[in-house]
């Protein structure tokens, strides 16, 4: 049995054949129209099709699932938060959608939850107690808690990690609130962050046009000074954001990944000792790891949840 998974981005959208959890055939395309997801949907059954046959044409798609960067009901199949670059996402009857080209089941999803799904399988199948945190253009966040996907009364329980407060004094995010984790330290703060800063004109990160967080580390490991001083304040922001959910939660894996850890080895070995140097940690063993899959765990996990949802249905 073949399921199809979908990691739907801004820019670009993925899309993977699984059998038995396992990934044989995968394609990226880029999104024809970021301000409409109902405009990219019969690219998304093109793509299908195309890998299907790929693969192979007489294997039967048993499941399809989505995963999406918003706040999701997956037992509604329903969106619940806004997605700022597909503003009629919410509107959509995906399920409906689907369902005229291919009649079997199909699940929406958060994509750090979905990614969740997809690295759990590649670490430690015997864990029911871990986190995965993305670090990027936002900071995501989801959790397993004792072997169940932690979703809440809202639905959106372990979604937001990158919007608690960790400084009460600081600026406002994007979502309305003050000093998210994600306001001090993520992609879409960095330009702001940076202009705020006297000494901005003088930094080299001033001639970049849009810089990302990939400049900036490239702009700190040069010698660059705000650099230096902006990467540090951001992997002090990151290390207690990562603490908070640890205490929380309590894990067993810290999972890392997204776009920023490309240094991820050493990004890794700095947050494990922040973390073993915590105070109420000292006793007890978190193992922060790195993602193994990260440009596809969302899509394996969609996968994998369709598979599920097929064997219930």
């Amino acid at each position: 049995m073949a399921f199809v998974g979908i990691d739907v981005g801004g820019t670009r959208i993925k899309l993977g054949l699984v059998k038995q959890k396992k990934m044989v055939s995968s394609s990226v395309f880029e999104v024809k129209n970021n301000h409409s997801l109902e405009a990219n949907l019969p690219l998304i059954i093109e793509e299908i099709k195309a890998l299907s046959f790929a693969f192979d044409a007489s294997e039967p798609i048993e499941g399809i699932g989505m995963a999406l960067p918003c706040l999701i009901d997956h037992k509604k199949n329903k969106i619940l938060s806004d997605y700022v670059k597909y503003p009629d996402a919410k509107n959509i009857d995906l399920e409906a959608w689907f369902y005229q080209f291919y009649k079997v089941p199909f699940i929406i999803e958060n994509d750090a939850r979905a990614a969740l799904v997809g690295e759990i399988e590649g670490i430690d199948q015997g864990t029911k107690d871990a986190v995965l945190v993305t670090f990027g253009t936002g900071i995501g966040t989801a959790v397993l808690s004792n072997g169940t996907m932690l979703r809440g009364f809202n639905q959106f329980a372990g979604n937001l990690g990158g919007h608690q407060t960790i400084d009460v004094f600081g600026d406002k995010c994007n979502c309305g609130d003050i000093g998210c984790a994600e306001s001090l330290a993520s992609g879409w703060a960095l330009h702001s962050i940076l202009e705020s800063e006297k000494s901005y004109e003088m930094s080299s990160l001033s001639k970049v046009k849009n810089p990302q967080i990939q400049d900036l580390f490239k702009a700190a490991a040069e010698g660059d000074t705000l650099a230096k001083s902006i990467y540090n304040r951001y992997l002090k922001a990151w290390s207690y954001t990562l603490k908070n959910l640890v205490y929380a939660y309590d894990p067993e894996y810290l999972i890392l990944g997204g776009g920023v850890m490309t240094d991820g080895e050493n990004l890794r070995e700095y947050f494990q000792t922040f973390i073993d140097k915590a105070n109420w940690l000292s006793h007890f063993t978190v193992k922060v790891v790195l993602a193994q899959n990260p440009d596809w765990a969302g899509v394996i996990g969609a996968a994998i949840l369709a598979q599920e949802k097929e064997i219930a249905h």
